[in-house]
């Protein structure tokens, strides 16, 4: 319990980092003067090859991978392997962050706008490898033949969560039952406690 409460915590501080990082890349002033030039001009080849080199240069020193786009949601760069998540858990509390999960990794995904002076010029995505994550999945998997970990987020009256080792294909859980609130809805409210 202490080696799980500590990844938490370790997560806790990891993933808001994470989080804010598109916003920063996309803070950058060679990055917010190529997009206002493709902004103005669609089809500038300079600002394309300057946005491309420069996220793959970002992708290098950290990211799995990345994509920019342009004011009109149209693909500028991309660099790293694409997206193969078979599930994604968007967080609550947190616009544009996605957790992802490909069958083996866990991922974060983070989205953010380019803006200056309140003119959108267009967006940074950036995925992000999270070891402590996958790790604690597998640890529970692997470790606990009695016990299950679950990590799942609310849509709508389910709540969507990444495949279990008792229960493999099952992704969706229900919130309420006609006896009340399940046991994960509970847990998503941050409320702990044991049911029979």
């Amino acid at each position: 319990r202490l080696s799980f409460n500590n990844r938490q915590a370790l997560l806790a501080r990891e993933i808001p980092e994470l989080i804010r990082e598109p916003r920063d890349f996309g803070s950058r002033p060679g990055i917010q003067r190529e997009l206002g030039r493709l902004r103005a001009n669609p089809g500038e080849r300079s600002a394309q090859r300057f946005i491309d080199t420069a996220l793959t240069r970002h992708v290098s020193t950290g990211p799995v991978s990345g994509r920019i786009f342009d004011a009109r949601g149209r693909l500028v760069a991309s660099a790293g392997p694409a997206d193969d998540a078979v599930l994604e858990l968007p967080l609550p509390r947190a616009d544009g962050a996605t957790l992802l999960w490909n069958g083996r990794l866990a991922t974060l995904r983070a989205v953010d706008a380019v803006e200056v002076n309140g003119v959108r010029l267009g967006s940074v995505e950036l995925i992000y490898a999270l070891p402590v994550l996958t790790e604690m999945l597998r640890g529970a998997q692997e470790t606990y033949t009695s016990g299950e970990m679950q990590l799942c987020a609310p849509s709508g009256p389910v709540a969507r969560c990444l495949p279990m080792r008792l229960a493999p294909q099952r992704t969706e859980m229900p919130l309420a039952t006609r006896d009340g609130p399940t046991a994960i809805a509970q847990a998503l409210a941050a409320q702990s406690g044991v049911a029979l």
